[in-house]
């Protein structure tokens, strides 16, 4: 089977496809910021495999055809991956990790294959190592940040082959069907067309998004059921995905909201409705942790609930807002030619310093510091020293060109040069994911906003940050008084 996959491999074209050379030259400098931002946001980011450890073993739970359990199954995975058992290798020698996000491009697969093939030892490990220590150094990495996405597929790979032998299949058949659910019980993200394939090295992510709307279509019966998948009927499609739904993320969601709702007083839960969506349905941090919860199934199965709790204890329009967040992020995500366009990485950057807004609408730079500063000073906390010294000479906004470079890095730039980056334990090893957010992203806009509306009342007049602080919480006593008092 492995020499076969090998086979195939080896035959696919490695490059652009173009013959022309300036259009394959013309194609690859297009592309590369996509190659760079993936390295930045997923290989060399530590808190990309962190995150993924709810994210992928509740999205497991739901989309498996072995049956797995969040948190165990993933753990019997990681255990079967790291301790060499015969299933993980298999799984790996059938060209398994091809489904993986990290190893999607062609010349990917081909090097993990060549590498199950030869089962290199430690010294040739070793020689590689000192003959190549960069490209050592950055698969080390996506070794290590791969182990969560790993572990749901290798358990979902023995439990199919398990049941598909207990129904009658041979060892090789059954082989092949756990090869095909184990890819697909997260995301397949190997599967592509020629144009999703040229498509996503533009757009980065476009085919991870259209692979996790068509697999909730799958599992919700909406869509006819793979060859290899167990159940073909989609009404019990559809009720074993919302079973399984409501018992793996409603359940969980909802009953933390409610106890954060029931041990917080009034202030805390106006913090918490404040903040952004994104912020807001992750799973809740009641026990002072944050969970990432998955994207299209936790939009379906916690952000709505969560909301009708929020909305219940006084966040007015949650509901809606939910329900709008998740339309327009996975319904809708390219909705028109403007959307389409800031999705290519090599022109983003410069689509969001034209709006002056980031891919979360929060500003690039405060509107307050863009009226009222020299360019040189649009800038923040975070700002770098390099791109302070480049816009002092280039006469440009620091905060853009930390922007453009960020982007292009997949955020390593900040994360290695921001006097703002934390370079603690818990951040370099990705720990820092499950730390709960303390504030929102709208709180320095607000406060931008607040200051400016107050200078607007009082004649333009200089005030200072003791008078808008009292301004600002004679406004809160103003909020909580009654309606008769307001007046």
């Amino acid at each position: 089977i492995v020499e076969m996959r090998l086979r195939q491999l080896t035959g696919m074209e490695k490059d652009s496809g173009f013959k022309n050379k300036w259009a394959k030259a013309a194609w690859d400098t297009v592309t590369a910021p996509s190659k760079t931002l993936r390295l930045g946001a997923t290989v060399l980011n530590t808190a990309f495999g962190t995150a993924n450890l709810t994210r992928d073993t509740f999205h497991s739970a739901i989309t498996s055809e072995g049956g797995q359990v969040p948190v165990a199954s993933t753990a019997l995975g990681v255990y079967k991956l790291l301790s060499g058992k015969d299933s993980a290798k298999l799984f790996r020698g059938m060209g398994g990790e091809s489904s993986m996000f990290m190893s999607s491009s062609l010349e990917k697969q081909y090097e993990q294959m060549a590498r199950a093939l030869a089962a290199e030892g430690f010294g040739q490990k070793l020689n590689a190592a000192m003959h190549n220590p960069i490209t050592t150094a950055i698969n080390t990495i996506a070794e290590i940040v791969s182990v969560p996405e790993m572990g749901p597929r290798v358990q979902e790979f023995d439990l199919v082959v398990r049941k598909a032998m207990e129904a009658g299949l041979s060892e090789d058949a059954a082989s092949q069907l756990a090869l095909a659910s184990a890819k697909d019980v997260s995301l397949d993200f190997g599967k592509a067309g020629k144009v999703m394939r040229r498509l996503n090295q533009l757009m980065p992510y476009t085919n991870a998004w259209y692979r996790g709307l068509e697999q909730v279509a799958r599992k919700m019966g909406v869509l006819d059921a793979l060859p290899t998948e167990f159940e073909e009927r989609k009404d019990v499609r559809f009720r074993r995905t919302v079973g399984r739904g409501l018992l793996w993320i409603t359940l969980p969601a909802v009953a933390t909201a409610l106890a954060k709702m029931a041990t917080s007083d009034d202030e805390e839960r106006r913090a918490i409705f404040k903040k952004t969506p994104r912020e807001k349905w992750d799973f809740d941090d009641s026990l002072g942790v944050r969970l990432a919860q998955p994207f299209e199934f936790g939009a379906l199965f916690s952000a709505i609930p969560k909301a009708m709790v929020y909305e219940s204890y006084g966040d007015k329009g949650a509901v809606k807002e939910a329900l709008w967040h998740g339309i327009e992020t996975n319904l809708l995500r390219y909705k028109d030619a403007g959307d389409f366009t800031r999705g290519v990485a090599a022109i983003s950057p410069f689509i969001d310093i034209a709006l002056n807004e980031k891919w979360d609408k929060a500003p690039l730079v405060s509107p307050h510091i863009r009226d009222n500063m020299p360019k040189k000073d649009w800038k923040d906390y975070s700002t770098t020293k390099v791109a302070e010294l480049v816009g002092e000479k280039m006469d440009w906004a620091p905060a853009y060109i930390d922007h453009i470079a960020n982007t292009y890095t997949g955020g390593m730039w900040k994360r290695f040069l921001s006097p703002a980056a934390d370079n603690s334990v818990m951040t370099m090893t990705g720990l820092s994911t499950f730390r709960p957010r303390p504030t929102s992203r709208r709180d320095v806009q607000e406060f931008y906003e607040f200051s400016e509306n107050a200078r607007r009342n009082y004649n333009g007049g200089d005030i200072g940050l003791d008078d808008l602080g009292k301004l600002k919480r004679a406004e809160k006593l103003k909020d909580e008084l009654s309606d008769d008092f307001k007046e």
